[in-house]
């Protein structure tokens, strides 16, 4: 039996992220993502429901030989992400599951 191929498209919410060319879709329409902004957004959807520290993130996004401002990075990066899915810092009102739980089969 062949090994299960990770997907090339995750929805969560209203939003379809197509792993292979790097785009994020609300309801069908392109929404702009930096690079790196994209980048974090996809390691976040890889662990639904796990902490990721910024650690991981560093570990993950530069090399150990690249300096560069890693927090101003990261949190601009967050910024965009929060900004393109109209995201708050604010703590949900509900007790619904978050936006970020990714679901493989798409909207």
């Amino acid at each position: 039996m062949e090994g299960s191929r990770p997907p090339e498209v995750v929805c969560f919410g209203p939003y379809e992220i197509r792993l292979r060319t790097q785009e994020l879709f609300k309801h069908g329409l392109r929404l702009k993502l930096a690079p790196q902004a994209f980048q974090v957004l996809r390691i976040l959807l890889d662990r639904p429901g796990e902490l990721v520290t910024r650690e991981d993130l560093h570990r993950a996004l530069w090399s150990a030989d690249t300096f560069v401002d890693f927090d101003h990075g990261l949190n601009n990066a967050i910024k965009r992400i929060r900004d393109v899915l109209n995201d708050s810092v604010e703590p949900p009102r509900s007790k619904h599951p978050t936006l970020l739980t990714p679901s493989h089969s798409c909207c």
